[in-house]
């Protein structure tokens, strides 16, 4: 920590080697007054870009390493992942590509950390205690500026463009997701290979959950409407017509491994033929509504923690909802998630479900 009308030496940019006296401090930036053909000038350095004259320049010295060598691993990462994303199609992509690449980014980290570890290896050797007494304080930073050219050169940041830097966020999580969507897909033909029936017994399923959906459409439509005065989107009866489609082999696969289930709205789906049984002396807006529940929330899906239920998110009631959110019944009253579609939110249960037993696993 230095003081105010300390002196200092410059360790880095473009006066390094100057020395300055310490004017004002403002947290981690240091004003000094140095000499410019000259004349005095006042200007702003960072704390780490600075050290006493009297002490040692080494601590802050390797720390600009550091820093630099970090900068340097980030950059690698940002081109890979944008090289990945140009490589071709995520949705076409096979595992063991995914793998290969997962294979050189290893690869190439370990080359940067060794990289690295060497710099900081010779720093140390370089910069002693030993050398100093033999050659002195002064020739040895001396020595060190000039070699910090040569440290800059060897942990030069790869050049990315300015899309890649902000996208990079954006770059990386669509092939995250793309590699544990296609190993789930993987996993999911393999098994159906080995358990499921014939195709011919799963079409009669399918086919039995779209007459299932066409049938009480209409009628659920105009009871709902009637009840909340409210319309229902197309996609509901969609995921109705795959849910009851289901062969009793895939539901019980779905119950083991995917604890979320049809409720609220999808019940009058349920009892198409007979819609009292769903009110149970109650009225229709109440059933499986919550206390905490928002006026534009109605429940399509219950979960399985804390009475995670998800609900179409009605803006305004004139109009279609335009997304499905999710809440807790004995948790935070907060609203998150912004999925379009029910197959979005079982898309997104089933990449996390399968993330985090991987991550179990490893």
């Amino acid at each position: 920590m230095v003081d105010t009308g300390k002196i200092v030496n410059i360790l880095t940019g473009p006066f390094s080697g100057q020395q300055g006296r310490v004017q004002s401090i403002d947290g981690a930036s240091v004003e000094l007054e140095i000499e410019i053909f000259g004349r005095p000038v006042v200007l702003s350095f960072q704390e780490k870009e600075i050290a006493e004259a009297n002490q040692d320049w080494r601590e802050s010295a390797l720390q600009w390493l550091e820093d630099k060598g970090s900068r340097y691993k980030v950059s690698l990462e940002v081109k890979w992942w944008s090289r990945f994303a140009e490589s071709n199609s995520l949705a076409e992509r096979p595992l063991y590509h995914w793998k290969q690449w997962e294979a050189s980014k290893g690869e190439c980290y370990k080359s940067a950390e060794d990289l690295l570890a060497n710099l900081r290896e010779k720093f140390n050797g370089q910069f002693n205690d030993e050398r100093t007494k033999e050659i002195g304080f002064e020739k040895l930073f001396d020595e060190w500026k000039r070699d910090r050219v040569f440290y800059e050169s060897q942990l030069k940041v790869v050049e990315c463009s300015e899309s890649d830097w902000h996208n990079f966020d954006r770059l990386r999580e669509p092939a995250r997701r793309a590699h544990l969507s296609q190993s789930f897909q993987f996993e999911l033909k393999t098994w159906r290979e080995k358990t499921l029936p014939l195709e011919f017994d799963l079409e009669a399923c399918r086919a039995k959950g779209r007459r299932s959906a066409e049938l009480y459409k209409e009628r659920v439509s105009e009871h709902f409407y009637k009840s909340h005065q409210l319309k229902l989107p197309d996609h509901i009866f969609a995921f109705w017509a795959f849910w009851a489609g289901l062969h009793e082999i895939e539901r019980e696969a779905w119950e083991r491994h995917l604890p979320v289930f049809p409720s609220g709205v999808l019940d009058l789906l349920k009892y198409g033929s007979d819609l009292d049984k769903v009110k149970a002396g109650i009225d229709d807006r109440l059933v499986y509504r919550f206390y905490r529940n928002p006026p534009e929330f109605v429940t399509v899906l219950m979960g399985h923690t804390d009475g995670l239920h998800w609900g179409l998110w009605y803006d305004d009631p004139n109009e279609l909802p335009d997304r499905i959110v999710s809440t807790y019944a004995r948790d935070s009253v907060e609203i998150g998630g912004d999925a379009i579609t029910l197959f979005d939110v079982i898309q997104d249960e089933i990449v996390s479900h399968y993330e985090s037993r991987r991550l179990s696993l490893s």
